[in-house]
């Protein structure tokens, strides 16, 4: 179980993680000039979603969100992702298929946390007329703590570029 203490450590770093990648220097990036999305995802869980590009193919993702399962719960998640820009063709925009890992953790109202391991898989549309992408992602959890299953998020997004 996790402690109210734990969650505030909790909360704290995966504030200080998104506000560390959106300072940082974003690097080489696609051939569109936008280098960070911020938006929102609906799905499970439902929330905030933003991204910043590392490079030309890779990205960090995170979220801020809520669950309306169950009883309902605080969710944070943050994403390493590698994009393939040439798997799918279109004939105008881009259209990446993206995978990554990263984690996610889980605060119950309950005082119960979890803390998994996320598996992510999805696609998004870039198109340099619109300064904005629309993402589909699915992603596998395995919770670790407190106890080992199996669980799933997954939904669909919208990012404002800039």
């Amino acid at each position: 179980m996790v402690t109210q203490v734990n969650k505030i450590s909790l909360l704290f770093l995966g504030i200080l993680i998104i506000a560390g990648a959106a300072g940082g220097s974003a690097g080489e990036v696609r051939a569109t000039s936008y280098d960070r999305e911020v938006g929102f995802i609906i799905g499970e869980p439902t929330g905030l979603s933003a991204k910043f590009w590392l490079g030309s193919s890779t990205a960090f993702d995170a979220g801020v969100a809520w669950s309306f399962r169950k009883e309902g719960h605080f969710h944070l998640h943050a994403d390493y992702l590698y994009h393939n820009f040439e798997y799918l063709d279109t004939e105008k925009g881009e259209l990446p298929v993206y995978l990554g890992i990263g984690g996610r953790v889980r605060f119950w109202e309950h005082d119960d946390s979890e803390i998994g391991v996320r598996f992510v898989a999805g696609v998004a549309y870039y198109d340099d007329d619109f300064p904005f992408t629309v993402f589909l992602e699915l992603a596998p959890v395995l919770d670790l703590i407190p106890e080992t299953e199996m669980d799933v998020n997954g939904g669909l997004g919208v990012r404002f570029l800039f």
